[in-house]
């Protein structure tokens, strides 16, 4: 599971993360969950492990600006403006940044744009702490394709067989959130997010392919209320989470010949529910106990038709997923180090 600011960027199509919707320069710190601990927390995608990419916010002075620059080989060339700050009760930050190369290998291009805006902003006298997140990156990169052996002596190790090969990728998302403290209990957080996907893919080397042009968006949209309880039981310290997920995806993929004629169109959509709880318990200054379950209710609706010369039959399904996961683990600390020995158990209950 990847989050950004706690939000999912994991597509529901299996492709990798989308890594240049996160540059570097906007990047305070990266918080990592190894094993299948998180997977109460977090659900699917979280069985070997969480990373979460929290972003810079506002400073503590009144306007903070840093300019970026970094030139070099094959055309680099990278720009980025940070403006960070505070004022009275309004933490702010904007970034912008551009990166584009040629690439050493022929048809190995990149030019990417991002911008993000990070704002949280104090009700008083209630201490609400209201937070607005937006996020928008653009790229276009070339697709030079693997290199075989017969390329390497004919040619060289910058020849690209796939010249014209390439795909764009669109991305932007919003989120709203707040906390809201319960008095010396802990707080209530809840947060809401939508994100929009666009992309596009040319496979036209080597006759084209299958079905080489391949255009799909990706629609997900998220609600999350958590509470968090940090309070000491019998002398003992504590801190319990209760909360619920709910996503919901909806992706369509549609494909076309090199004459631009369509070949097939799939939509699928995806809607989970899930209710979760963890707790930790300090039994002394060294080891804390965890435990924790997840029940999630998972529903998928697929549609898919063919239009080529020799079309295969329609799909039209629904299936339903129930699952739960519950860990048990005790954690020693030991100077600056942890051994943590956990128990982690999934189960899957499938109906069609």
């Amino acid at each position: 599971m990847v989050l950004v600011n706690g939000r999912r960027v994991n597509e529901i199509d299996l492709s990798g993360v989308s890594w240049t919707q996160i540059p570097l320069d906007q990047i305070e710190k990266i918080e990592v969950l190894k094993g299948g601990f998180g997977s109460v927390l977090y659900g699917d995608n979280a069985v070997s492990g969480v990373i979460n990419i929290i972003t810079k916010r506002g400073g503590d002075k009144p306007i903070a600006v840093e300019l970026t620059g970094e030139y070099g080989s094959y055309a680099l060339n990278k720009e980025g403006l940070n403006l960070r700050g505070t004022k009275d009760k309004l933490d702010y930050f904007f970034s912008y940044s551009n990166n584009a190369t040629n690439g050493y290998r022929s048809n190995s291009y990149f030019k990417g744009t991002n911008f993000s805006t990070n704002l949280d902003y104090l009700l008083e006298p209630t201490s609400t702490n209201l937070r607005f997140t937006q996020g928008y990156s653009k790229s276009e990169y070339g697709l030079p394709g693997a290199l075989s052996s017969a390329d390497l002596a004919r040619f060289n190790r910058r020849y690209s067989a796939y010249g014209d090969d390439h795909a764009k990728d669109t991305d932007y998302n919003f989120g709203l959130g707040f906390d809201q403290p319960t008095g010396s209990f802990g707080k209530f957080s809840f947060d809401a997010s939508l994100r929009r996907r666009q992309t596009f893919t040319n496979f036209i080397g080597a006759n084209g392919g299958y079905n080489p042009i391949i255009k799909s968006h990706i629609k997900t949209l998220g609600f999350s209320p958590r509470y968090v309880f940090d309070k000491a039981v019998f002398s003992l310290g504590n801190k319990a989470i209760l909360g619920m997920d709910f996503y919901r995806y909806d992706f369509n993929s549609d494909t076309f010949d090199l004459t631009v004629v369509k070949q097939s169109d799939n939509y699928v959509r995806k809607a989970t529910q899930a209710l979760y709880f963890q707790d930790e318990l300090a039994l002394t200054k060294e080891f804390t106990l965890t435990g924790g379950y997840r029940y999630e209710d998972i529903k998928y609706d697929f549609n898919y038709n063919d239009y080529s010369a020799s079309p295969n039959p329609p799909i039209d399904s629904k299936i339903s997923l129930k699952a739960t996961a519950y860990n048990v683990g005790l954690n020693y600390k030991y100077n600056q180090g942890n051994i943590y020995i956990p128990e982690n158990i999934l189960k899957d209950l499938c109906h069609l």
